[in-house]
């Protein structure tokens, strides 16, 4: 599920405007109604709606956000340039077309002055990028809330930072401005303050921009602080610490470039076992700090020939352990795509190695030989998605439960337990690993793990410029 639709499920009806803009309600697929909602979610983005169709300002803004939805997955899917391939786009923008039509909607109802309608106005203003006129609507219906009533205008509030926040592209200095204001308010939701604060974190960790990175990160800290040390200590309250490190985390590559990886690794490693209350195996960073073993399996390909073992010594190397061919390309193709890009990037210095397991399956053929299966696999990734990589794909130990169950439930590989990846021991619940990226030095060591996906790639990019500039 995408970041921002996870989000804003968090808050229920109340906030189905805003979860349509972020993509929760399909695109694509409407049903129909008397406004001519349905009419608007087209597949093609050069179609245009019918804009006399609606009769209410709200069914108005629901046409833009979904006319918004559709021209973006239609549009730039495919666009292998820029940093598209994700749900939670920094440099994504609305479309002309859900512009013309978000003008047309203030216009034609620009006498709307019910309470809901003026936060319509305020939601319009937002994605037509006129912040002035947004601040004014939303203290307009301010002023019409009793200053006695806080829990409403806190709720008011958080509404408007909620659609701030999911406008294309994020509208972070407003956002930050409420959240100024909210964070000094008694009886503010912690919960819903660490969240915001967290996805503008992400939204800056994306960009690179270390200033309001600072901002995000310190206001998560000050929240953390104001949590009960026993709620700290639950798997929830871990969990918050560990976002709070996590969204730090870029902002220490300044210790790498400055005193050197020990230095660098030994600190955000000890901050996540610190912080987590867990053993060093638990810790979800690790093997930050350590040197795995070389990678080893029966399967590889496209192997330089004079490369005994990967990762390669004197080389930075890209790992991308837990690739599965049967990951949706929706949930899984921006970590192909970033990895294309930093492949042409850094050719001729870094190795991208791709790490997958057999299954037990490929498409709908059922139980294929381990090699057949191998085979499958690498022609998917290589040939199909034209992944710029070399590969390892290992057989996997299995064991299956009784009839008339007889699922089968793969064990951890060899090079899943060097890279402590831990299956679950639930695993009638949990899903598999997914695909994470571990930067390798030329020595062999895991300098840093992440999750692979463009938000991070800026960030990616600027380590490993670190490691070849310290030769590293």
């Amino acid at each position: 599920m995408p970041f921002k639709t996870l989000l804003n499920t968090c808050y229920g009806t109340a906030f189905i405007v805003t979860a349509i803009l972020s993509g929760s309600v399909s695109s694509v697929h409407a049903q129909q109604t008397n406004d001519g909602i349905g009419k608007t979610l087209f597949i093609h983005p050069k179609n245009i709606p019918d804009y006399n169709k609606y009769s209410r300002l709200e069914s108005c803004l629901v046409a833009v956000n979904r006319v918004a939805d559709s021209v973006e997955i239609a549009t730039d899917w495919n666009n292998h340039t820029v940093y598209d391939t994700l749900p939670f786009n920094p440099d994504s923008k609305t479309s002309e077309i859900a512009l013309n039509l978000a003008r047309f909607c203030k216009d034609r109802f620009a006498n709307s002055e019910t309470a809901s309608e003026i936060m319509s106005h305020f939601h319009l203003a937002v994605v037509l990028g006129e912040f002035g006129e947004a601040k004014n609507l939303l203290n307009k219906r301010l002023a019409q809330l009793p200053v006695t009533n806080v829990s409403v205008r806190q709720e008011m509030l958080f509404r408007a930072i909620n659609i701030y926040i999911n406008a294309r592209p994020m509208a972070v200095g407003p956002a930050e401005e409420l959240l100024a204001v909210l964070d000094t308010l008694d009886g503010s939701s912690l919960e819903n303050l660490f969240r915001f604060n967290n996805q503008i974190a992400t939204y800056a960790r994306s960009l690179m921009d270390t200033a309001v990175l600072k901002r995000a990160v310190g206001a998560m800290h000050r929240i953390l602080a104001k949590i009960p040390q026993d709620q700290k200590e639950t798997p929830h309250g871990r969990s918050l610490v560990q976002a709070t490190i996590d969204a730090e985390a870029p902002l220490l590559l300044s210790i790498l470039r400055d005193s050197g990886s020990i230095v660098y690794t030994a600190r955000l490693f000890s901050r996540y076992v610190v912080a987590s209350g867990r053993s060093l195996e638990q810790a979800s960073i690790a093997p930050i700090g350590t040197t795995p073993k070389p990678l080893e399996g029966k399967f590889w390909y496209n192997k330089k020939t004079e490369a005994t073992v990967y990762p390669r010594s004197g080389r930075v190397s890209l790992v991308l352990m837990n690739v599965r061919h049967d990951c949706d390309l929706k949930s899984c193709a921006n970590s192909y795509r970033t990895l294309e890009r930093l492949s042409k990037r850094f050719s001729d210095k870094m190795d991208v190695i791709l790490v997958g397991q057999t299954q037990g399956f490929f498409g709908l053929e059922k139980s294929p030989p381990p090699e057949k299966e191998a085979n499958q696999v690498s022609e998917y990734f290589l040939k199909n998605l034209k992944v710029p990589a070399v590969m390892l794909v290992e057989e996997t130990e299995f064991y299956k439960r009784k009839e008339p169950d007889g699922r089968r439930f793969n064990n951890a590989t060899e090079s899943q337990t060097n890279y402590s990846i831990f299956y679950p021991l639930d695993r009638y619940q949990i899903p598999p690993p997914p695909p994470t990226l571990y930067v390798v030095n030329g020595k062999g060591a895991v300098v840093y793990k992440i999750l692979l996906t463009s938000t991070f790639e800026r960030e990616i990019t600027a380590l490993i410029a670190i490691l070849l500039e310290r030769g590293e």
